[in-house]
């Protein structure tokens, strides 16, 4: 019997994605949108885009975060923070993606004329984001957890060939 690797298992939901995004200089941002890199959890793709100049607002910057590929609506909690300024910007919601609505974000995130208190001392701006999955209402009972009674939830199928007896 082979052993189990634990790349090829799926993440029990709730599942959390946790990340940090050092942007470049505000001046180097482009005003159309700077995108991060992505942030990939599980078959969920995510991007967060910074607006220097707001995104329709004139007076605050904007982040928004964005799903690639989202085939079903997908409820999540998304939070965002600065870190390593003087001041914290820091704001949490619950959001529903779909095909329909593939992003969504903060417009007032933080004011213009304020904005040299929430970057680094390289005149960055840091952000920690939280996005957590949750519970579907088709998936199991929050109280009834398959991985803690088995230890296993699933496997990625990756092109592989899997019996069960």
């Amino acid at each position: 019997m082979g052993s189990r690797d634990d790349c090829d298992v799926l993440p029990e939901e709730p599942y959390v994605l946790h990340e940090t995004w050092l942007t470049k200089p505000i001046s180097e941002l482009s005003p159309d949108g700077e995108p991060s890199n992505s942030f990939k959890i599980n078959d969920h793709t995510w991007k967060l885009i910074v607006f220097p100049k707001g995104y329709k607002t004139k007076d605050h910057l904007s982040i928004i975060l964005m799903a690639s590929k989202i085939t079903n609506s997908r409820n999540v909690t998304f939070s965002i923070k600065t870190i390593g300024g003087e001041k914290v910007a820091e704001e949490s919601t619950e959001f529903t993606f779909s095909k329909v609505v593939p992003n969504r974000g903060f417009l007032n995130f933080i004011p213009l004329s304020e904005i040299d208190q929430y970057t680094t001392k390289d005149n960055q701006l840091c952000f920690d984001l939280t996005i957590e999955f949750l519970r579907n209402s088709t998936t199991a009972k929050p109280e009834v957890s398959s991985r803690k009674l088995t230890g296993f939830v699933g496997l990625k199928p990756n092109g592989k060939t899997y019996f069960l007896n």
